[in-house]
């Protein structure tokens, strides 16, 4: 059986207010709700880690790049809910860290903005690996044939994975290397996708 550790009116509260922050920034909520949850949010307290770094826009193995420079990213990660679990399984599926974050293109290509949840695990005292599941809207092209080359992406709003493996250089002080994928799951006509891969360095408070 699963063993509670906090209350339900806390757990309640904290994904109450995940859930205004991603609608704010993702679906444009009403700017009374924003300002009533948002600064608990984003109070030092609340925040668990910030990022950095410097992505290779359209990543390809084979074939033509169809994209041009590099991804600026940055990205904020929220604490875990004050929520534990006996059950091992259920303790890493179900504690995420809530994160938002922007990739901004210097070519003038597709930038990102977007929300999910990020699932971590420690190799050994140093190493981890992470993966995140989330929403991204984007600044790129939707169809076929337009802009020239431009990937067509099909869809506004898409799907984003991530993955990472990191090293802690120091308690607070982490680096990186991640791969991030965006793509529409063929909801939309065009489903080109858009890859991106690179170094990051993230400081936790």
């Amino acid at each position: 059986m699963v063993g509670i550790k906090s209350t339900k009116k806390s757990h309640a509260r904290y994904v109450l207010s995940s859930a205004i922050l991603a609608a704010s920034l993702g679906l444009n909520v009403s700017s009374a709700a924003a300002q009533e949850y948002l600064p608990g949010i984003l109070s030092p307290s609340f925040v668990d880690e910030i990022r950095l770094g410097v992505l290779y826009n359209d990543l390809h193995i084979a074939g033509t790049r169809d994209e041009d420079g590099i991804n600026i990213n940055g990205e904020i990660l929220f604490r875990r809910p004050n929520y534990s679990y006996e059950n091992r399984f259920l303790q890493f599926f179900l504690n995420p860290r809530p994160h938002i974050g922007a990739s901004l293109n210097t070519a003038g290509d597709t930038s990102q903005a977007y929300v999910g949840l990020t699932w971590d695990y420690r190799l050994t005292e140093k190493f981890f690996v992470e993966a995140s599941f989330g929403g991204v809207v984007h600044t790129g092209n939707l169809k076929s044939n337009v802009q020239g080359s431009k990937r067509p992406l099909g869809c506004r709003v898409m799907f984003r994975e991530s993955a990472s493996i990191g090293y802690e250089v120091t308690p607070k002080v982490r680096v990186m290397l991640t791969f991030d994928h965006i793509s529409n799951a063929n909801l939309c006509s065009n489903n080109a996708g858009l890859s991106t891969i690179g170094g990051r360095i993230g400081y936790k408070f």
